[in-house]
């Protein structure tokens, strides 16, 4: 495949993501723009990950950067289990993943109580 037909999947595939993903990061949940989202490789292309559909994801480029060539599972573990002693980008990532739940149970709560008037 050529390199411009290549780019071309890739952006459908990432715009296919973003919307799936409701508009967020796959990893912190941050909200984000068609053109802030960046093409996520689950599986680096370093480790034998390819361009497939299955293999993109749409993320925010701090969550990006900081998974680098970790696989998807470790890299979600890392977040969820951050510690004190993790990399900053990690304990970034962890602090806005914590901040968007938190936001989204309580939206979640007055459209319920919306609801019920």
């Amino acid at each position: 495949m050529s390199s411009v037909k290549n780019r071309t999947w890739l952006e459908v595939f990432r715009v296919e993501s973003w919307s799936a993903q409701g508009s967020r990061c796959r990893y912190c949940r941050d909200r984000l723009t068609r053109g802030e989202a960046t093409t996520e490789h689950l599986l680096a292309k370093s480790r034998g990950g390819t361009d497939a559909r299955h293999n993109i994801a749409a993320s925010c480029q701090p969550c990006n950067s900081a998974k680098g060539a970790m696989s998807e599972h470790a890299f979600k573990r890392l977040v969820k289990g951050c510690s004190g002693h993790a990399p900053f980008a990690i304990r970034m990532a962890a602090l806005r993943l914590r901040l968007n739940l938190r936001i989204e149970m309580a939206c979640a709560r007055v459209e319920g109580c919306v609801k019920g008037w």
